[in-house]
């Protein structure tokens, strides 16, 4: 017989949300022989971008999926990126959302227990709140929504979960 312990609370805890607006997500479509090149112009360029969330999935055996979330004031230096690849002959498909928001949270007990993400899915839809996106880790919770739906978001997600300001 096996013992299996499980945190649980009843309200789940957060550290509290954190929103950052005026963001552009791009979802880039390319080959994997793309990947090393695109990493290095990244690299090689003298340029002040950073990212607030890069996510990649394969797509086929032929194609990668990758998701850049970044501050809108580099949309046009990441455009500039693009076309410089698309000169090398590689066929990069961008599709480019802007503006957006990100909502950010973490909570003391996040790699303990299950359902945190089932508690977002099913609030945010209970309430009819687009997303754009989510990834989750073991600690934290990243939500990229459409503009202005951010703080309709953290007002529901307060109302579901335990923060510090209550």
């Amino acid at each position: 017989m096996e013992t299996i312990a499980v945190y649980w609370e009843n309200k789940i805890k957060t550290y509290g949300f954190q929103i950052r607006q005026d963001l552009s997500l791009f979802h880039l479509t390319l080959p994997p022989a793309a990947l090393s090149p695109w990493g290095a112009l990244l690299l090689s360029e003298k340029n002040d971008i950073t990212f607030d969330l890069v996510l990649m999935q394969t797509k086929t055996e032929s194609a990668f999926g990758l998701y850049l979330l970044l501050q809108k004031k580099w949309e046009q230096s990441l455009y500039g990126l693009l076309n410089r690849m698309e000169k090398n002959s590689f066929n990069i498909d961008c599709d480019a959302y802007s503006p957006v928001e990100l909502l950010h949270f973490q909570g003391p007990h996040f790699g303990d227990r299950y359902g945190i993400a089932d508690k977002v899915f099913f609030s945010l839809s209970r309430e009819s709140v687009p997303m754009l996106g989510m990834g989750c880790t073991a600690a934290s919770v990243y939500i990229i929504f459409p503009e202005h739906e951010a703080l309709r978001a953290k007002k529901v997600l307060a109302g579901v979960f335990e923060t510090p300001e209550k």
